[in-house]
């Protein structure tokens, strides 16, 4: 969601999946 951490998207990512 937010384009200066991409890194912490991934594990949003994980948990939402």
């Amino acid at each position: 969601m937010l384009p200066g951490k991409p890194r912490r998207n991934l594990r949003f990512r994980s948990l939402r999946l």
